[in-house]
């Protein structure tokens, strides 16, 4: 029995997504003030000079040696080359560099970031639009956007999700040759960010396949063909990619307890605890009369409400099934317990919304104000506390050897480790290598390293936590150790000055004269 005919046996003929008679009648400014308050919610990633992602120094490494390749006065070329072939993960890369053509580095960076974080309210705005639900829902997508995924620095993640929310707006709603065009382009773009947006089309598809419409969905699925070849591309890629550890397990009762952090987790303080827990209530509040808690509930939804359910559900088991990592991949199940959040403001019905309009207008108002006040606060926090890098930077040298050891990983507002790759920063703006840099481990990145002697590029410990230095990596041809610590660790600070770090700039400590290797 194939699967079309066993989804009819057994699950319940559904209703249709609700008539435009149950829809609210909004008036047509709204798109444009939902559109503006996305905007609005996305400003922090332009406003501050630092911003607490973990992974975005090393990101603006990787663009500075896409830029400057072959430029002398950086070096990159005694390290780096190109690796194009390799991988798909290319597009936010592009985007930055294009636009440091125009503008400086760092600024390129934060409107790639700017654009990334931007693309997830952006495609629940038009998927919502599409379905011809209320517009005022956008807001429930605004406590989101400084999650876990973004604390981290994963540009791509964000970015390859926001535009697989954009491209399910364009295939779910009105249809003609022009959509289905930018479907195909639209999927071709997530297939360049990151393999994930294509899994979240993926399994809509094959969702929206078992519980209904079958005939508007065969009719339109053609045109989803490049993001099914890049699929099957980004399999390849896998299977030939050098592998850099084992598949890592978590325990159940740790993905239990940590569940809040994986969506949300960022701040030292346990303000996002009480914000994730208000947007909860608000979401159940607007969902409580069509949770599908009865089967009578389930035929009542929608073809796309139910869609949205399932996938909300997969996601949830694979966040308490999946390891953290594989052979080829970091942090893996903490992306579906964030990725089922993101789904849920598609889960609430027009014909709800309708009965509490008044709450359902209110309530996600004052929380997406609330969270952009709380996001706006730390950030202006950890940039003023990260500002003291700056002195760091101007005392670095020219195609420096950099090593960096991190104790101190999240300073006092952070406790995502932002710190831990700060010195990437050094190598976009001075040039030279660095030890744990990107393309030196991971094979995803579109620069790999050269095979190099002048400078070891496995110092097992040294990058975090901090180690102490020893003369055999006087021999490994670093000459600029940073260091990072915390106000606890006064002792181990003086142990470095008799190595001779020259300068302290608040936690940071930089020693710029050991030089074993000639350049």
């Amino acid at each position: 029995m194939d699967v079309l005919a066993w989804s009819t046996m057994v699950l319940p003929a559904p209703a249709h997504d609700p008539p435009k008679s149950a829809a609210i009648d909004e008036p047509r400014w709204l798109l444009g003030a939902m559109l503006g308050l996305c905007l609005i919610s996305t400003l922090p990633c332009l406003a501050f000079e630092y911003l607490p992602m973990t992974d975005l120094p090393q990101h603006q490494a990787i663009v500075s040696i896409m830029r400057h390749m072959h430029d002398p006065a950086y070096g990159f070329e005694a390290y780096y080359e190109w690796a194009l072939g390799r991988t798909l993960y290319v597009f936010p890369y592009f985007l930055a560099l294009g636009l440091s053509f125009l503008i400086p580095l760092g600024w390129a960076l934060r409107i790639t970031v700017f654009v990334a974080t931007l693309s997830y309210p952006l495609g629940v705005l038009l998927m919502l639009r599409a379905l011809k639900k209320p517009l005022g829902l956008t807001l429930l997508a605004l406590p989101l956007l400084y999650n876990r995924s973004f604390f981290w620095g994963f540009i791509h993640f964000n970015l390859g999700l926001g535009l697989a929310f954009i491209v399910l707006s364009e295939l779910v709603g009105p249809w003609s040759r022009g959509k289905g065009w930018r479907v195909a382009g639209l999927s071709l773009l997530s297939a360049t960010t990151h393999v994930y947006g294509l899994l979240l089309l993926s399994l809509y598809a094959l969702a929206w396949l078992i519980v209904g419409e079958r005939r508007k969905l065969l009719s339109r699925v053609a045109w989803l063909a490049p993001a099914a070849i890049a699929l099957g591309v980004w399999g390849s890629l896998v299977a030939k990619a050098p592998r850099f550890g084992g598949v890592q397990w978590l325990p159940f009762r740790f993905r239990l307890r940590e569940i809040s952090n994986s969506i949300l987790g960022g701040y030292r303080d346990r303000s996002e605890d009480f914000i994730l827990a208000a947007w909860v209530l608000v979401m159940l509040a607007l969902v409580w009369r069509s949770l599908p808690v009865t089967l009578g509930r389930w035929r009542r939804l929608g073809v796309h409400e139910r869609v949205t359910y399932i996938l909300i559900i997969a996601n949830l088991a694979g966040y308490f099934l999946l390891p953290l990592a594989t052979a080829t991949a970091k942090f893996i199940n903490f992306r579906h317990v964030l990725m089922a959040a993101m789904l849920l403001p598609l889960a609430v019905s027009a014909c709800d919304y309708a009965k509490g309009r008044t709450l359902a207008r209110v309530l996600p108002v004052g929380l997406a104000a609330v969270a952009l006040a709380n996001t706006g606060w730390h950030l202006w926090r950890f940039d003023r506390e990260a500002g003291e890098f700056d002195a760091v930077l101007a005392l670095l040298p020219q195609r420096p050897h950099i090593a960096q050891m991190t104790d101190d990983a999240g300073g006092k507002v952070m406790r995502s480790g932002p710190y831990v790759h700060f010195g990437a920063y050094g190598q976009a703006e001075r040039g030279g290598v660095l030890t744990d840099s990107f393309p030196l481990r991971f094979w995803n990145v579109p620069v790999k390293g050269r095979t190099i002697s002048e400078v070891s590029t496995d110092l097992t410990g040294i990058a975090w936590p901090a180690a102490e230095p020893n003369p055999s990596q006087d021999q490994q041809g670093y000459d600029c150790f940073l260091v990072r610590q915390g106000d606890d660790q006064v002792e181990r600070r003086t142990t470095y000055r008799k190595h001779g770090f020259a300068a302290v700039v608040g936690a940071w400590q930089l020693d710029c004269q050991w030089r074993s290797a000639p350049r």
